[in-house]
């Protein structure tokens, strides 16, 4: 299960799985979410049945919010070794920052925090690595904990 929020963009998860069944949960607005090619109401539990595959392609209107995605029907692990990643050119292999999720806030973030350049990625600062605390600072302009990054 993915839980986060997911709006405005075209987001790519590679669920080093091979899933049958994909789900989105917690959505609220307005428009159309499209869930690898098939579309749904923003708004409404969403799920449809996908080729077995280890990537879930989620599209997601500016006017629209999910909230969790869920796979289902899922075997052995597939050859991906990434985790779920937005795919779109402004923001690349970044993820949405949430506070509060702990596990070393490794990776970097083009959405999530506060006072975020437009069109800017952020990544913990190296010199505070490795982050253990549950709850960290979530203002981008904070240098002591934030770095400007490429958007990979």
């Amino acid at each position: 299960d993915i839980t986060g929020t997911f709006t405005n963009g075209c987001y790519e998860f590679y669920t080093q799985k091979s899933c049958a069944k994909v789900q989105v949960e917690n959505t609220t607005g307005s428009g159309t979410i499209t869930i690898n090619g098939s579309e749904f109401s923003c708004g409404y539990v969403a799920a449809t049945t996908i080729t077995a595959s280890s990537t879930v392609k989620l599209e997601v209107p500016s006017t629209c919010t999910v909230g969790k995605l869920y796979m289902h029907q899922c075997t052995a692990s597939a050859t991906s070794s990434s985790s779920a990643a937005p795919a779109s050119s402004a923001s690349g292999g970044c993820v949405a920052f949430q506070n509060g999720v702990g596990g070393g806030y490794e990776q970097c973030y083009n959405s999530g925090l506060n006072n975020m350049a437009e069109g800017k990625c952020y990544a913990i600062n190296p010199d505070r690595k490795p982050v253990t605390d549950l709850w960290i600072n979530n203002k981008a302009t904070d240098t002591w904990w934030w770095v400007e990054t490429p958007c990979i």
